[in-house]
């Protein structure tokens, strides 16, 4: 490519941007130009054997307004392609090898006489473009190169350390992916408090994602809106970081806070559920039969009331006619009604347009209050290789995790568990590192029967814990065939007992410290007979493995409240002393 490409590609861009030659100060040069500038008269191989694209240069103006010499790196230039000697990580821009981070000062405006006034409000935004654009609509911007490059060794650059910030307004206006990308979050929240820390109240405004658009940046949502756009950038909604109204804890106590909204109310709260399980555990068979209760205001598993509404269930690793097969098997046919429930098979990652696709399905169908994702797999995006593996873990659920809150969503996410068991600690078979757990708001395991419990091959177990549920384990049953669906079977520490043992806890329901059993009114109840002391013996083991409570003296009764529904060790509750009892 020559100079009269790069010339009209830069022409081209500018006006996407709503800008011309005349707003910003830019000059197109050809790749070999490029790589001089980059590298110098010596570039390494890498980039004599992919040399990078034409393209055009953009200068920072500093605070004066003066355009900086070429050797001091305040410029990026801006390719025709995304590029990089490597080709791992091709970039639309890319700066002086080596250079130092720097801020961006539009030449059309009189800083100085705009920080002498305290009252004056700035905005910062990223990228030079966005910051001419924001000027030439009269809103006083500064640009950053990326969200973080206001920053070096993680400390705030003098340049910008330098400026009287005390008693401005500072809005940050970064894209509209911000709310789906956790290091955008924290380079926002981290500008704010070094502004707060300088005396300024700084602001975020939340630009919306335009449709047909990935993410929106200011230029764009100027541009879309045309003569409209100064209008519309003003009546954007903000978000006070430096202090929210109402900010003392008093305020906060008299403030009426609507209750979180429940898919499934003591089950599936607002925010992310991640449901994980061994392969052919029953997961998605779990999950479907939830969307299905949910969108046909039935009970889940036959025994948890619903919230109604509409149901996204993304099965992404099933056929259209497997999944045709189960929803009509736990649909009973169609009994229940399913018109509310949308199943797709396919669907963007995070690494291409699944928070959109997800905006757009939202607006056609605003009844939406459950999303299922499964499997998690499907939709999560590749590991950097600057990543490590809990940081892509929970960067992964937390955009979730944040689209969840910020809609008022419950999403069931699916996933697998680790192969072993922890006796201990149900959560910990959860596959990957603390990552997912530590994003997610609710976990919950699905076990097939263990070796030493009395369940059957067609029952699983459900563990959950979080920050909105108390800890819950019951038993399910799952019947493909005759009843078609799944049936509840009450708390797993009970349904592990055995026949026996079954009776007597049924005769001692309702049982106290003030109402106990004595054996001779327990075999009245259940007709085991006590000959040879078979019931005085059952009676004493299982008060030794911590189902009842009490003697055959004074009387045997469950203790108050039940043991905690996780199973520690075969088909017993916990004993005293263990994990979370007294």
């Amino acid at each position: 490519m020559n100079k009269s490409d790069a010339r009209k590609f830069m022409v081209a861009d500018l006006k996407r941007s709503g800008l011309t030659t005349k707003d910003i100060v830019c000059s197109p040069l050809t790749g070999d130009e490029g790589i001089v500038l980059m590298y110098g008269n010596r570039p390494g191989k890498p980039v004599r054997d992919n040399p990078p694209p034409a393209g055009y240069i953009i200068p920072a103006p500093d605070i004066n307004g003066n355009i900086p010499d070429p050797k001091t790196g305040r410029w990026r230039i801006r390719f025709m392609e995304p590029w990089c000697p490597n080709d791992k990580d091709p970039a639309k821009y890319r700066g002086k090898a080596g250079a130092k981070p720097y801020l961006y000062f539009h030449k059309g405006v009189d800083w100085k006489k705009r920080f002498a006034d305290p009252g004056c409000g700035i905005y910062i935004v990223e990228g030079e473009k966005k910051a001419a654009k924001l000027c030439k609509s009269g809103f006083p911007a500064i640009g950053i190169s990326g969200v973080w490059n206001w920053m070096k060794d993680g400390n705030p650059i003098n340049e910008i350390r330098s400026l009287p910030w005390a008693g401005h307004p500072v809005n940050i206006v970064f894209d509209s992916d911000k709310q789906t990308n956790p290091n955008i979050m924290d380079a926002e929240r981290e500008l704010a408090d070094f502004l707060i820390d300088q005396g300024a109240v700084p602001y975020a405004v939340e630009l919306p994602t335009l449709n047909g658009f990935d993410k929106t940046g200011v230029d764009d949502f100027l541009v879309h809106h045309k003569g409209r756009g100064k209008t519309r950038f003003i009546q954007l909604p903000k978000t006070g970081l430096l202090m929210p109204e109402g900010g003392t804890a008093a305020d906060l106590l008299k403030e009426k806070i609507p209750e979180p909204y429940w898919a499934v109310p003591g089950l599936i709260p607002e925010g992310v559920t991640l449901l994980a399980g061994a392969p052919k555990a029953g997961k998605s068979w779990a999950a479907l039969e939830i969307g299905i209760a949910v969108a046909s205001g039935t009970k889940a598993f036959g025994q948890y009331p619903v919230n109604r509404s509409e149901v996204l269930y993304l099965s992404l690793e099933d056929t259209p006619k497997r999944l045709q097969g189960r929803i009509a098997i736990l649909s009973h046919a169609g009994k229940r009604a399913v018109s509310h429930l949308h199943p797709r098979t396919t669907w963007p990652t995070m690494e291409g347009h699944c928070f959109k696709a997800l905006e757009t399905h939202l607006k056609q169908h605003p009844n939406t209050k459950l999303v299922i994702i499964d499997v998690l797999e499907k939709v999560r995006g590749q590991r950097t290789a600057s990543e490590s593996v809990y940081s892509h873990e929970y960067n992964t659920m937390a955009p979730i995790s944040a689209f969840a809150r910020k809609h008022g969503l419950a999403i069931i996410v699916i996933h697998h568990t680790r192969k072993g068991r922890d006796n201990d600690d149900q959560l910990n078979d959860v596959s990957g590192t603390t990552g997912l757990s530590a994003a997610a708001d609710t976990i919950c395991v699905m076990r097939k029967a263990g070796i030493n419990s009395q369940l059957d091959d067609a029952t699983r177990t459900w563990y959950a814990r979080g920050r909105d549920i108390d800890e819950i384990d019951f038993a399910l049953s799952l019947d493909i065939g005759n009843k078609g669906g799944w049936s509840y079977l009450g708390d797993t520490w009970r349904v592990q007992a055995s026949e026996t043992r079954q009776q007597i806890l049924s005769a001692m329901d309702g049982s106290s410290t003030d109402k106990r059993l004595t054996p001779k009114q327990i075999e009245e109840a259940t007709g085991i007979p006590n000959r040879n002391h078979k019931l005085a013996n059952m009676l004493r083991r299982m008060k030794n493995d911590g189902f009842i409570e009490g003697s055959g003296v004074d009387g045997y009764y469950v203790p108050e409240p039940s043991p905690l529904a996780h199973r520690l060790d075969g088909n017993r509750p916990p004993k005293k002393g263990e994990r979370g009892q007294p």
